[in-house]
């Protein structure tokens, strides 16, 4: 059955007052028939059709207007009494009620019927419009797990997964029921890592909290993927988790980006941090990025500062004054300018740094301006004192060429002039005084030329000391004895204080004279006339000290902390007094090479100055050797049958040489080159041989190997002259068969000492005999 109500209420009210007014006069028109019976029969029946289709308040409303017009028009014609109408009025009201009521009744289970149908068919439309969404909700979530490389992932309370997506799956080469072990066989990451994992998730099943890891994970063509994983839990209405869903990410890419970024970082630090040159990175609010513990030490920080640099100011590091001279070139490099500074710095204790700094500005493709720059320092210090250096050892140098030149000058005039002395006519006394000058500029020449030649050796490490044991006061008396003329002709007084007893050393007698001798030239040079030189030696605890005291001219502090460099030297009492400036360096590093050590102290200019030398003791001498010190020299007795062949082809120098022999007794041949010499030899057998090393045809060493070839050569003395004095050329000579190697020009004295010693014991051999 339909029920049909208008929206409208008022239209249901005026559809009942009409039907009722219908009614009334369907009863009108029944009145011929009806009579006075049933007065109000066709309003029930109106009642009862405006409550079948509009409800109870339009059948009241009929209800009520059907009795009012039923007892105007039919009630009040008839004159019943009032008992009539109220039991009329009563039956109308109980017929109508009864009537409303089951109206009321159907009409209620008809609205009842059609909520439940409504209702039902809202589910059944619901329940289409939810399985539609979680179909489209299933399209889209395989969509986007298919989107993602490894895709979407889901698991039960538990962690078992439910669902994989099928491009991991492939990956893997299992199916969804084998993926959980499978993955974990699969991961590559230390045991400890992979079981620390594992635990993780085990907490986060239990406590509901998310979970991740990256992990790399092998596939089953065997390339490694590098996966990221994210779940996170699905919960109940009473917050228990029923289930997990998540996220497998392959970030393989980035993770090779990254690799290679801390690489190529790694790479960086690994290399700025190895540099020399400090370097760092500040921005546009003049504060560090970062910087290597090269710069932190330029900016006189240790290294390891340079880790808590970053995010600090630069201000703070460098100092308000350094960071406002610096503030400009900040500016300049902000503004896109690359600026260079170089000046003081404020790295050293002493004040004295210098560095060299570039600013290079620092972009961003998307930023109009420098985000901030990198600076270079190059700390200079050492390369400008070297600078320094170089400048000041350079004008040392010509300093020392020029002394020198003069130096080999000097004595070249005299000899000039003397040799003219020595032309026949000349009164004997004149040229005995110009040979004397002579020998005495010749001496100095070759003193010059020895301290050359043992600069050069010390500084290539070359120098031989001969070590002996030897009583020092023998040493100190012969570089006395031989200073005293000097002295003398300087008007010094040269006083010596030793001891009664044996001052023993292990050293080498003709080096330890050297520096005696150098001291005692020095202390001469530099003392006024009518001064005074002292020498004294004695033994403290257990080295020998030498001492060397004068009251001449002294030194100040600058000259006393140089005063052992090379080509260093003071104001000398004369011109002709200049020196080389070696001397008291070659006494420095003598004494060195006999592991003692040499220094200098002067009260100041005018109060003279003292040179102590420290050697090392020695066991005390051996009887026979003391008493060998203390003997005469020997003369050269038997010199006259001893053979000398002197060879050089130097025609002047093997004459002027054989001569002089021939005065000390012996029996002189001279040959000039070595072809000659040779041919000599083997007719004259001679015990001694002077020998040149650069020879015409033959030179010296093949020549001294040709002698020794011959029968006698094996015990005939071998001396090579030459102007070679390097090591390399003893050891030459030696290895040639030479006994002896002596360096031009020789000392005569020298000579002559060498010839004895080497021919004591060979009289036997070159002795001129009858017949021969």
């Amino acid at each position: 059955m339909a029920v049909e109500q208008s929206d409208r209420p008022l239209a249901r009210y005026a559809w009942s007052t009409l039907l009722t007014a219908v009614a009334a006069m369907a009863r009108l028109g029944l009145t011929p028939l009806l009579g006075s019976h049933y007065p109000l029969g066709t309003f029930y029946a109106a009642v009862a059709v405006i409550g079948w289709f509009w409800g109870v308040g339009p059948a009241v409303l009929a209800a009520v207007l059907g009795y009012l017009a039923g007892a105007y028009l039919f009630l009040g014609r008839e004159a019943a009494s009032l008992t009539t109408s109220i039991l009329e009025l009563c039956a109308y009201a109980i017929i109508c009620s009864a009537l409303i009521a089951l109206v009321y009744r159907v009409f209620e289970r008809q609205r009842r019927l059609d909520m439940a149908l409504s209702a039902h068919e809202f589910t059944r439309q619901e329940e289409k419009r939810a399985a539609e969404a979680l179909a489209l909700s299933e399209r889209r979530y395989r969509s986007v797990s298919e989107a993602f490389d490894f895709g979407m992932w889901s698991a039960d309370a538990d962690g078992h997964p439910t669902f994989l997506s099928p491009r991991l799956l492939d990956f893997l080469g299992v199916p969804l029921e084998q993926a959980e072990a499978r993955v974990r066989a699969a991961i590559q990451a230390p045991p400890r890592d992979i079981e620390e994992a594992y635990l993780r998730w085990d907490r986060c099943k239990v406590s509901g909290e998310p979970w991740d890891w990256e992990y790399s994970l092998r596939g089953e063509d065997g390339s490694i993927r590098r996966v990221w994983c994210r779940g996170v839990p699905l919960r109940t209405a009473s917050g228990a988790v029923s289930s997990w869903a998540g996220l497998n990410l392959d970030v393989t890419e980035r993770y090779e980006a990254a690799r290679a970024r801390d690489h190529a970082r790694q790479q960086l630090e690994a290399v700025t941090n190895a540099m020399p040159v400090g370097v760092a990175q500040c921005n546009r609010q003049f504060e560090y990025v970062w910087a290597n513990p090269a710069y932190a030490r330029v900016i006189g920080r240790i290294p390891e500062q340079s880790a808590g640099m970053p995010g600090r100011r630069i201000e703070e590091f460098l100092g308000r004054e350094m960071f406002q001279r610096l503030e400009p070139y900040y500016v300049r490099a902000l503004g896109g300018e690359c600026v260079e500074y170089e000046g003081p710095g404020i790295g050293s204790v002493d004040g004295n740094q210098w560095v060299h700094a570039t600013y290079t500005p620092l972009w961003n493709s998307d930023e109009p301006l420098p985000v901030g720059w990198v600076v270079a320092v190059n700390d200079l210090t050492e390369r400008r004192n070297l600078e320094h250096q170089l400048r000041d050892a350079n004008r040392r140098k010509d300093e020392f060429l020029a002394t020198l030149a003069h130096e080999l000058r000097n004595p070249l005039a005299p000899i000039r002039y003397a040799t003219q002395l020595l032309k026949p006519g000349t009164p004997p006394e004149m040229a005995a005084d110009a040979s004397r000058m002579i020998d005495r500029q010749l001496a100095h020449m070759a003193r010059l030329l020895d301290d050359l030649l043992d600069v050069s050796r010390i500084t290539r490490g070359a120098l031989e000391i001969r070590r002996e044991t030897l009583d020092l006061r023998a040493a100190v008396m012969q570089s006395v004895e031989a200073a005293r003329p000097l002295a003398l002709a300087g008007e010094h007084s040269l006083q010596t204080e030793l001891p009664d007893h044996p001052l023993p050393v292990r050293g080498d007698e003709m080096r330890l004279l050297q520096v005696i001798g150098n001291l005692i030239s020095n202390a001469i040079k530099f003392t006024p006339p009518g001064g005074w030189i002292r020498l004294s030696a004695a033994i403290e605890d257990a080295t020998v000290v030498v001492r060397v005291r004068d009251s001449g001219r002294g030194m100040t502090p600058e000259l006393l902390r140089h005063v052992f460099e090379m080509f260093i030297h003071g104001e000398p009492n004369s011109p002709e007094q200049t020196g080389l400036g070696v001397g008291l360096s070659l006494a420095k590093q003598m004494i060195e090479l006999h592991g003692g050590r040499i220094e200098a102290h002067s009260d100041g200019p005018g109060r003279g100055s003292e040179f102590r030398v420290f050697v090392p003791r020695a066991a005390e001498l051996p009887a026979m050797q003391e008493l060998a010190a203390n003997a005469p020299p020997v003369s050269v007795l038997g010199a006259e049958g001893i053979r000398v062949l002197v060879v050089d082809d130097n025609v002047d120098a093997a004459d002027m040489l054989s001569e002089f022999l021939k005065l000390a007794g012996y029996q002189t041949r001279v040959a000039y080159d070595g072809r000659s010499a040779v041919e000599m030899a083997e007719m004259l057998e001679p015990a001694v041989v002077l020998l040149d090393l650069g020879l015409p045809y033959l030179n010296g060493f093949e020549v001294a190997r040709r002698l020794r070839s011959l029968p006698w050569g094996g015990s005939a003395c071998l001396i090579a002259l030459t102007g070679w004095g390097q090591e390399e050329d003893v050891q030459r000579t030696r290895e040639a068969g030479f006994d002896e190697h002596l360096t031009k020009p020789v000392d005569p004295e020298r000579l002559l000492a060498r010839i004895i010693m080497l021919t004591r014991g060979r009289r036997s051999l070159g002795i001129a005999q009858s017949g021969k």
